[in-house]
């Protein structure tokens, strides 16, 4: 729904990252949800929850880069304007590292007084003022939402300059080690190797990327026009909202796209791991019958707790990747029920004749 006299809802950013983003809600949504706990955000850029940058597949952090550029010898104004650039990013992540939980309280709370509005309708009990109050409520927390997106542009662009991988997110293990070595926990530190094998899940993040880094700007104008429309008479709002949500509609492609290359990828290392985890315990039960015929049975104990270190680190890692998989299906769910709104809000006359009713759009 627009700012103006329409009466379709309003188009809605998938909270990145996602990737926000979201997802993220990017985003991401993605499969380091779990990051959350520990402060570091989305959802993905979750953009749509256009989101966090903290968990990705960067070779090294941003201090050692600008370190290296400042040593380079061919270092001049454009290495420090991109620092300057990369610096202001990064404290502006920080900054609005919290504002995509906001972006989602509201958008729960908007849909929730929606629906409140549509059930009290005909209730002749209520005063008849109650279901258009809570309607202008509805409308009013829509436009709030429209200025909560002002934050999404600069985690677009810092997306966009990370070549997509912020969006792409990284699997819960290391490709350094052998697969019994590496557990969750440790990946986390091993940036540099935890990229993944598939390279499409890089390029369709990029393809995330830059869809939110257009998205976002013609958003904002759409806005300013329904705002303050006799300042802006020659925008059509409309327009450019539809326009914008085509961009979202390519985000939620390429994600629903993303996450199921992720998941066919986190299968197939998970099921290499639960062969090598029967094949130590195994090891470990025909090493118990060793110990019972012989007295000394030294050796036999180290190896039995060498391989019950592996095969703990091998569970813990199994439940990571079993975790990633269900985040990244319920993210697929997610950008199902998306589509049709997105598709709905993409056509010249989203708002003057639309193709989906509200009903159906906002339920």
């Amino acid at each position: 729904m627009t700012a103006s006299s329409s009466s379709n809802s309003t188009p809605e950013i998938l909270s990145l990252s996602s990737h926000e983003n979201d997802e993220d809600d990017n985003e991401n949504d993605t499969i380091n949800d779990d990051d959350d706990d520990d402060g570091n955000g989305d959802d993905n850029f979750d953009n749509n929850d256009v989101g966090d940058t903290s968990d990705t597949c960067a070779s090294s952090p941003n201090e050692e880069k600008n370190m290296a550029r400042r040593s380079s010898p061919s270092s001049g104004t454009s290495s420090v304007c991109s620092i300057h650039i990369d610096n202001f990013l990064t404290s502006f992540g920080k900054f609005t590292e919290k504002s995509m939980y906001t972006e989602r309280g509201i958008k729960l709370l908007q849909w929730t007084i929606w629906l409140i509005s549509q059930l009290t309708k005909n209730n002749q009990r209520l005063p008849k003022e109650f279901s258009p109050s809570f309607r202008k409520l509805y409308v009013d927390l829509s436009n709030m939402r429209y200025v909560l997106r002002l934050y999404g542009f600069p985690g677009s662009w810092a997306a966009v300059r990370g070549g997509g991988r912020p969006w792409a997110g990284s699997p819960p293990y290391s490709y350094s080690h052998s697969l019994s070595c590496a557990s969750a926990s440790e990946s986390a530190n091993s940036n540099s190797n935890s990229c993944w094998k598939d390279g499409r899940i890089t390029t369709l993040a990029n393809v995330m990327a830059w869809s939110m880094f257009i998205y976002h700007p013609l958003e904002h104008v759409a806005y300013a026009n329904w705002t303050m429309p006799k300042l802006l008479r020659r925008i059509d709002g409309n327009k450019l909202s539809a326009w914008s949500c085509r961009f979202w509609l390519a985000f939620i492609v390429a994600d629903w796209a993303g996450s199921y290359l992720k998941n066919c990828e986190l299968s197939n290392h998970k099921k290499t791991l639960l062969m090598e985890r029967n094949s130590i315990s195994n090891s470990i039960s025909g090493s118990n019958v060793l110990s019972k015929s012989h007295s000394n049975s030294n050796n036999n104990a180290h190896d039995d707790d060498r391989n019950q270190n592996q095969h703990d680190k091998i569970a813990k890692e199994i439940e990571a990747i079993e975790k990633c998989i269900k985040m990244n299906r319920l993210q697929m769910v997610r950008n199902f029920f998306f589509f049709p709104p997105c598709l709905n809000w993409s056509l010249d006359k989203w708002a003057t004749d639309p193709l989906l009713s509200e009903n159906f759009v906002n339920g």
